[in-house]
Order: structure tokens, then C-alpha cells, then sequence
């Protein structure tokens, strides 16, 4: 039905060579012998026993490590979030969680001191005519006041008592 009639005077071509980048392609439509089709069932079926193998050597590991009773971090993807773990009651011994809960207090209190540092600045320099300096400088603490707490006292602090 699809093809060309018999009585039709056209002649069907041979095919033409595949080419990709300037070189010809070979034309493989032989099927697979049974020969081929043992080799590679051979192969498939030595990755599936090499696959199980591994996956038995991590499942021995993963149960040693919840017998030795080690802490697992949770690895994130993508890496920023959550942007943080955090957990005092959870992580921090029962001693030392007072200690932190005072740390996240003041961790907090951080930027809501230095908004109201911003806003002090900008009143004084709205009403005093004062140059700009000082917004200028309470607007950068403003904005690298937090992470810089956080990264460079907070966080250590934590994970030291963890």
C-alpha cells in the first residue's frame, strides 16, 4: 500500500550512506546473533551481581553506623537549602543549651539593633543636615551585621557545643 506500484516505470534508489561531520556512518540493521545475545546477557547479568554487591557492602556500613550510634548529617541538594540546620534541643547537650539559647537571642537581636541603628542614622541625617557618612556606614552594618554574626561567632559557637 505504501510502497511503489509494480507497474510504475519509477525505480526505487539505493540508499545512500549516513554521513556525520564529514564521515561516513556505518549502516548496521544486522540483528544480534544468539552468540552476541549471550555476551552481552553474560555482561548485564555480572554488572547486576557487581551492583548488588555494593549495595550490600553500604547496607553492612549504613547498619554499623546506626549501631555505633553516630551522628548522619542529612546531606541538602541543593546546598543552600534549608540555609541552616538548626536544632538546640535536638543537638546540644542539655547543659549547655541555656548558653545557646542566649547566643540565638543575641543572634537575633542583631539585626534588629542595627535596623534601629539605620533608622536612628537617617533621622539624624534628615533632620541635622549631617553628612552622609554615618548612614552610609550603619547602612553596610545593616546589611553585613547578620551573616557575619552568624558565620563568624554564631555558627562555631554552635557547632562547638554539638
Amino acid at each position: 500500500m505504501g510502497g511503489v506500484p509494480p507497474t510504475s516505470r519509477l525505480s526505487t534508489l539505493d540508499p545512500e550512506p549516513a554521513v556525520a561531520y564529514g564521515y561516513a556512518v556505518a549502516n548496521n540493521n544486522s540483528l544480534d546473533t544468539p552468540t552476541k545475545l549471550k555476551k552481552k546477557q553474560k555482561e548485564l547479568e555480572a554488572k547486576e551481581a557487581e551492583l548488588n554487591k555494593r549495595e550490600q557492602i553500604l547496607r553492612r556500613k549504613e547498619e554499623a553506623l546506626a549501631k555505633s550510634g553516630a551522628v548522619i548529617e542529612d546531606k541538602n541538594w541543593p546546598p543552600f537549602y534549608p540555609i541552616v540546620r538548626h536544632d538546640i534541643a535536638g543537638d546540644i547537650p542539655i547543659r549547655l543549651q541555656r548558653i545557646q539559647y542566649i547566643a540565638y537571642a543575641t543572634l537575633i537581636g542583631v539585626p534588629v539593633s542595627l535596623f534601629w541603628n539605620l533608622l536612628t542614622t537617617v533621622a539624624i541625617f534628615t533632620s541635622v543636615k549631617a553628612d552622609g557618612i554615618a548612614f552610609f556606614f550603619s547602612a553596610v552594618y545593616f546589611l553585613l551585621g547578620p551573616p557575619g554574626a552568624f558565620y563568624f561567632w554564631y555558627r562555631p559557637l554552635y557547632r562547638a557545643f554539638r
